[in-house]
């Protein structure tokens, strides 16, 4: 396990956290709809997420099964090889409940260190 590379790439995951909470600061589900800026901003943190979870180890992985990292990875193929448009919902529910609850998350695999 290389515990830097997997710091590496949790830092990234919490940065686009952050990126799609100042995104969807005052977002209502229907300008979420209708603001093609806003989806595309948000769908592209979603896929860096993704990302990021495919290229951590996994021992880190199974040292935290509280994290649904097969799930969010799925999610995000769902949502970047959706070709002829977005499932808004999908989308809408990250941001509502995913987001918060995978930043607490990840916030506590970073500040337990000794965990990775």
């Amino acid at each position: 396990m290389n515990e830097d590379r997997d710091r590496i790439f949790l830092e990234h995951i919490l940065d686009s956290i952050r990126a799609i909470s100042e995104f969807s600061i005052n977002l209502t589900e229907e300008e979420l709809n209708t603001n093609r800026m806003k989806q595309n901003a948000i769908v592209r943190e979603i896929e860096i997420i993704g990302e990021a979870i495919k290229n951590i180890s996994q021992t880190l992985k199974e040292k935290h099964p509280e994290i649904p990292w097969r799930k969010i990875t799925g999610t995000r193929d769902k949502i970047v090889h959706h070709y002829f448009g977005m499932n808004l919902e999908i989308v809408w529910n990250i941001i509502i409940n995913g987001i918060p609850l995978l930043e607490k998350q990840i916030e506590s695999v970073i500040q337990n260190s000794n965990t990775l």
